[in-house]
């Protein structure tokens, strides 16, 4: 495994999950799903970056405070506090496959999602515990943990 100390910005194109953490039971109003009521805990929200930006790029933007949330992902985040982000090179396929593994392990709180685009029940996972790596971790597919998360890494 790669020494994750060594990563400085992540590939061009493929996968992330964000590891959010919720420091208190909310009710939210997330865009077209309307009111959704949210556990305290962490929530898992596997996102594809494959357009020109890539990972860099569409991390950078969810490190940052949205004013005017475009996705989903934009109203919890903007509620929660990102503790850990984890990637993978690859297709956009690759987020499904990863949704699909966090199913098997996770809560899916919200219909959705995350997911409007595609046939995946929701890309956004619960947790009340913090995710241990080696329930991210799914036979070829290596995840490399993100360290020390600023704006200037990207």
């Amino acid at each position: 495994m790669q020494n994750t100390n060594e990563i400085k910005k992540p590939p061009v194109k493929g996968i992330y999950i964000l590891v959010l953490y919720l420091r208190l039971n909310k009710k939210l109003t997330i865009g077209s799903l309307g009111d959704v009521f949210l556990k305290k805990g962490y929530y898992l929200y596997v996102g594809s970056a494959v357009g020109s930006g890539g990972i860099s790029g569409r991390l950078k933007h969810h490190i940052s405070k949205t004013s005017n949330p475009h996705w989903h992902i934009d109203y919890l985040k903007n509620e929660s506090s990102i503790v850990d982000i984890y990637f993978s090179e690859g297709s956009k396929e690759l987020e499904h496959f990863a949704a699909d593994k966090l199913s098997l392990k996770f809560i899916s709180p919200i219909n959705k999602f995350g997911s409007s685009d595609c046939k995946c029940y929701s890309h956004l996972f619960y947790s009340p515990h913090k995710p241990l790596f080696d329930e991210l971790i799914w036979g070829d597919v290596i995840l490399k943990l993100f360290n020390e998360i600023k704006a200037s890494d990207f």
